[in-house]
């Protein structure tokens, strides 16, 4: 697999090429000690209180889809070919507020301004995505943004005005999108090294080379290895370049769901087919949380939780195990006993 020194990606309407000196290095500190964005926060940093919630987009089929998520415990690496936007890119370029800040502003939806930059975020996502300004609809986005200052009211307020304002345009280029459809395999330097293989066949390569390698899907969990506990990784394999990976599907025979779907992707199938279901994704994490992390992240988990786990088991969920050119099924009540039996030591995060 090819060598790669640095990353591409769109900042704030920017093309930006970053050589990679510290592959654990965090988007957050990359966006405040780097470069100096600095309305990006650090407030728990392990992705509870949303002060660092930055916008990402990707190119999936012919469009750009744009999610929340927590700066600090997504790596820099993850942003590879990704539009990023913060709070200081939402702006016009002739400095006219967004919709979302001007709303804000008309609304008094600012107190001490901690955390308004992630409130600002959380709402640009749900305004890029159109999606439905009812109270309860911009509760569920907001629910990863915590106001110390106890202001919901009129952040609420702002969220449901905010499509009542002039719309502005979108920046993103021909040349950005370009950007956004490339991509390299390996990112290495002398002390570590990151891997992001394309394809399944990629990936189980690398883990015959790297049989103690992290494998990262989300890293809802894993990212707190590095912020919290300080953990030192020497080879991590980014999944989420492996578009196989990654689907949902209906079929005659049940719920098909790739490994590295994330929760945003299934709550709308899963809450037609099973409503109580549906209703516990929508309680697990928050908006950011569950833009990023991974149902095959949360079975294979990071930490001692697997929020799904239980429901999948009495749903009689199977997993499909694949090595090289050899593939079984099992249910996912006898994975975890094989687990504990002999495979505690694996590392994966949703």
């Amino acid at each position: 697999m090819s060598q790669l020194q640095t990353i591409n990606f769109v900042l704030n309407s920017q093309q930006v090429s970053v050589s990679i000196s510290d592959t654990q290095q965090s988007l957050l500190s990359f966006l405040r000690d780097s470069v100096r964005k600095t309305g990006t926060k650090e407030g728990c940093n392990e992705g509870d209180c949303g002060a660092c919630t930055v916008v990402i987009g990707k190119i999936t089929g012919d469009q750009i889809k744009y999610k929340a998520v927590n700066a600090c415990i997504l790596l820099l690496a993850q942003v590879d070919n990704c539009e990023v936007i913060t709070v200081e890119g939402v702006q016009g370029d002739d400095g006219a507020l967004h919709p979302v800040q001007q709303a804000l502003v008309d609304y008094h939806g600012s107190q001490c301004g901690f955390c308004t930059p992630g409130f600002v975020m959380s709402l640009y996502a749900h305004y890029r995505n159109r999606l439905p300004a009812d109270r309860q609809t911009l509760k569920d986005t907001l629910a990863g943004n915590l106001c110390r200052c106890t202001g919901y009211g009129p952040i609420l307020a702002a969220g449901q005005a905010m499509y009542n304002y002039p719309e502005p345009k979108d920046e993103i280029t021909a040349s950005d999108k370009a950007v956004l459809s490339q991509g390299d395999d390996q990112i290495q330097n002398s002390t570590a090294e990151i891997f992001a293989p394309k394809t399944e066949e990629q990936l189980q390569e690398l883990l015959q080379k790297l049989p103690e390698a992290t494998l990262w899907a989300g890293g809802t969990d894993t990212g707190l290895w590095l912020t919290k506990k300080l953990q030192n990784l020497p080879q991590i394999i980014l999944l989420g370049k492996i578009a196989t990976l990654n689907f949902v599907k209906d079929t005659p025979q049940g719920l098909s769901i790739g490994a590295m779907a994330s929760y945003s992707d299934v709550i709308a199938i899963v809450a037609g087919k099973w409503p109580a279901f549906g209703e516990v994704i929508r309680r697990t994490g928050s908006t950011q949380i569950r833009n990023s992390g991974t149902i095959g992240g949360n079975i294979a988990n990071g930490s001692p939780i697997g929020d799904m786990a239980p429901i999948l088991i009495v749903l009689g969920a199977k997993l499909v195990l694949r090595k090289q050119g050899q593939q079984r099924e099992i249910f996912l009540e006898d994975f975890y006993r094989i687990w504990q039996a002999g495979f505690s030591g694996w590392r994966v995060s949703g």
